[in-house]
């Protein structure tokens, strides 16, 4: 019997070792550099994707004129929680949102899609108001607006969130790049700011 325990006790010990030791590889999800992935980068440090410049002028001169008049790169709807819907799209320069049935526990939500731009042009939408959901909803985006390099790889595409309380870009898992449509699309669970990088 004695036997038994010094044998159990010694796999134990080897088991916790081995997870201690698979813990601190490199490749570990909970490494260093996944966690700064995870956790954001600042924004100097993302190859930021550009609006094409006459969807830029367009967006800034939306911006810089009466919100209430703006009708192109805005878009604001009712969504049921039993149905779901889709907000977004040629209004909003490609950007959209599909949020799938029962995602929030509320009989509606006024769901708003409001693309963005910055002094360089980077390309941007905010999912507003910020809230969280407790299904993932899918955002898209069409390359038909974005200023890319005819040269350039499509699959290194990627989107990020803002961070409000750090200031990071949190970079999303998983991007589906859809070459034949010309789009990529991401899950998420909250609304903020979203841009697009290389």
């Amino acid at each position: 019997m004695k036997a038994k325990r010094i044998t159990l006790v010694g796999l134990l010990i080897i088991t916790l070792g081995i997870i201690a030791f698979i813990g601190c590889s490199n490749d570990s999800p909970t490494s260093p550099v996944n966690q700064s992935i995870n956790q954001g980068i600042p924004g100097d440090q993302i190859n930021w994707i550009q609006w094409k410049p006459e969807v830029a002028n367009k967006i800034k001169a939306i911006l810089d004129g009466p919100r209430t008049l703006a009708k192109v790169g805005y878009q604001e709807k009712m969504i049921y929680k039993k149905e779901g819907g889709t907000v977004g799209g040629d209004a909003t320069f490609g950007c959209k949102v599909t949020v799938p049935p029962y995602a929030f526990r509320e009989k509606n939500r006024t769901i708003i899609v409001r693309v963005a731009t910055s002094e360089e042009a980077n390309a941007g939408v905010d999912f507003l108001p910020n809230q969280t959901f407790s299904k993932n909803v899918k955002i898209t985006v069409s390359f038909e607006y974005l200023n890319i390099n005819a040269n350039a790889d499509l699959t290194e595409l990627n989107i990020y969130w803002l961070d409000d309380d750090t200031g990071l870009w949190v970079l999303v898992p998983n991007p589906e790049i859809d070459l034949e449509n010309g789009a990529i699309s991401v899950y998420i669970d909250h609304f903020t700011r979203y841009q697009w990088g290389l």
